[in-house]
């Protein structure tokens, strides 16, 4: 009997984070994530210059500013794209949260290295790396792939 009321109650625990969600709608400071990688080994490329040469942000704060970025030993640099708007899901319990920035930055990148060749194009953000950081804080990856010179 006791195992019996056990699973009723686990039942109606995972029924409540099923069908007792809300949607919503926030906004939160989001950071994009730079990964500079060669294309065909997948290794992270150091020190790769990422110039920013046109920006359009979620609001103004620094729309038309050029900014230049250098990544670190990972392949990695960051770049914040202001105070963006995010829709999204959450269950009841919190167990499944979904979000998606509802507007993001529209981004003209240059990516230079030595010894690869020069990427250069609006910028592809990752939609399925969106993910919360902080209570107001988020994060994308932009994935970015540079082709080794033959020489």
């Amino acid at each position: 009997m006791l195992l019996i009321g056990l699973g009723m109650l686990a039942a109606l625990i995972v029924a409540y984070d099923h069908f007792g969600g809300y949607y919503s709608v926030g906004f939160a400071d989001l950071t994009i994530v730079f990964t500079v990688v060669d294309s065909e080994s997948g290794e992270p490329i150091p020190n790769a210059e990422i110039q920013i040469e046109s920006c359009e942000e979620c609001n103004s704060r620094t729309r038309g500013q050029e900014v230049a970025l250098i990544t670190d030993a990972n392949g990695i640099a960051r770049q914040s794209a202001g105070y963006c708007m995010w829709s999204g899901s959450e269950s009841g319990l919190e167990w499944t949260v979904r979000r998606v920035p509802s507007d993001h930055p529209y981004w003209y990148l240059k990516v230079a290295a030595p010894d690869y060749e020069t990427n250069s194009g609006r910028i592809r953000l990752a939609f399925n790396t969106f993910r919360f950081t902080g209570r107001k804080t988020t994060e994308m990856t932009a994935p970015i792939s540079l082709t080794k010179i033959d020489r």
